[in-house]
């Protein structure tokens, strides 16, 4: 939203946070910050040139809704919420894939440029997933009036994840018939219908689910892969046998028990479920941190606090399923260690965000104060909504408000300017006004 951007361009603070994320030498401290506020400066420091920037804070709540604050006040797309993944590493029968969809799609766009900034938490940060280099070679461009083998792009997408249907319901799913394929790739948000004139793609469109009728023709699709275990199964089986001729020492026979059961599931046509493989299919792993220029921590207390408790519980997970047998040596890498966290952070760290830094080692190429005041959410009060504003209008402060719908804000915006106040319902305003009060559409 330009409103909030023009605003930030006033504030000398942030324009000294904006030279900050410019500095690879040592990190600076933004501090008087409450969560709202944080999200208006992390809107505009999207764009500051130094992107895409990566945004850890304390937990996946609160990474949430700073994600949605942030595209809130920026009026679009600016922030992707970077999920952690319930690891599954022992045996499973099934396995939600919603969560690594997202994280490959957030790691998709942040590869190609589409998006400026990620969320995240520790826990998400330090989980290890596909290399940009993996994501890029197994992703698929098609183009109307290309060619090809239409059985042969099907395998393709297969051995990238997808799983065929007889009709497409949600992401990760394909279904061909005749010469028609429909795909929903992760990193788009509605299905895609591909028609086949012989081999020459005659024509591709975006369908609806519900009635499975085509909407906008498009001319280009690049699809994502789906998983983050890339390898079918005979190659997998063939991975398994050779980690089987290492193993030795304590709890090896269970081990290697278990991994003759899960070659023969494979040579059954079975799908092995959950992430126990990852170290198999991605032998050369990155992190989010791996496809991000910068690094601003939010409540840097807060996310050693948690960083520790994730490692703590990953160390005791591990520790369990290899005396069970259930993982082995080889079957070990799904995180970051400590100090390669700590690298990672450090190399590419350029503001905190938070009143204080707490602990030794830190240290800080500027202090940035600033001076925010947070009030209390309206109710939905009139009266009590007229007391506040005065106060501010009666200052020469410029006010924005969210009402929620179009309707509301228009009812609002009327209801004031009756009892005086200078009120506009102005969706698409870029320039705040001393004492007026602009009311917008949306909610925080």
């Amino acid at each position: 939203m330009e409103y909030f951007s023009k605003l930030a361009q006033n504030l000398p603070e942030f324009v000294r946070a904006e030279k900050a994320m410019k500095n690879p030498s040592r990190p600076s401290l933004v501090t008087g910050l409450a969560g709202i506020h944080k999200a208006h400066l992390l809107s505009r420091l999207a764009y500051c040139g130094e992107a895409p920037v990566l945004v850890i804070t304390k937990s996946e709540a609160d990474a949430a809704k700073l994600t949605a604050d942030i595209n809130t006040l920026s009026g679009k797309e600016t922030a992707l919420l970077f999920p952690a993944k319930d690891m599954t590493l022992g045996d499973a029968e099934a396995v939600s894939g919603d969560y690594t969809r997202k994280r490959i799609e957030v790691l998709y766009r942040l590869s190609e440029g589409s998006i400026p900034m990620a969320v995240c938490s520790p826990d998400s940060a330090i989980q290890l997933t596909l290399s940009k280099k993996q994501i890029r070679e197994n992703s698929v461009t098609l183009r109307k009036g290309t060619e090809h083998d239409l059985p042969h792009l099907v395998e393709k997408l297969v051995g990238a994840g997808f799983a065929r249907f007889d009709a497409v319901e949600g992401r990760g799913q394909m279904s061909a018939r005749g010469s028609i394929l429909d795909i929903f790739p992760v990193n788009s948000d509605r299905p895609v219908r591909i028609e086949f004139w012989d081999d020459e793609i005659d024509r591709m469109s975006y369908f609806e689910i519900e009635t499975q009728r085509r909407t906008d023709d498009i001319d280009e699709i690049r699809i994502a892969p789906n998983t983050e275990l890339l390898c079918g199964g005979e190659e997998l089986a063939e991975k398994i046998k050779e980690l089987i001729s290492k193993q030795k020492g304590k709890n090896s026979d269970k081990a290697i028990k278990k991994l003759n059961r899960d070659i023969e599931r494979l040579k059954g046509g079975l799908t092995l479920m959950g992430d126990k493989y990852f170290p198999l299919c991605c032998e050369k792993p990155e992190s989010i941190f791996d496809y991000v220029k910068t690094i601003v921590v939010c409540e840097n207390t807060g996310c050693n606090e948690n960083l520790r408790a994730a490692f703590a519980q990953h160390t005791e997970e591990l520790k369990t399923l290899f005396e069970e047998g259930t993982l082995c040596k080889g079957l070990d890498l799904y995180c970051l260690t400590k100090g390669e966290y700590a690298e990672k952070l450090h190399e590419k760290l350029r503001l905190y965000l938070d009143n204080f830094i707490r602990g030794g080692g830190i240290e800080l190429d500027q202090i940035i104060p600033m001076q925010a005041n947070s009030v209390s959410l309206w109710g939905g009060e009139y009266a009590v909504l007229k007391e506040q504003l005065s106060d501010y209008t009666d200052g020469g402060y410029s006010v924005a408000i969210f009402a929620g719908t179009e309707k509301a804000g228009k009812t609002l915006a009327e209801d004031l300017t009756a009892d005086g106040f200078r009120a506009d319902y102005s969706p698409n305003s870029n320039k705040p006004v001393k004492g007026v009060i602009t009311v917008l559409p949306g909610m925080l």
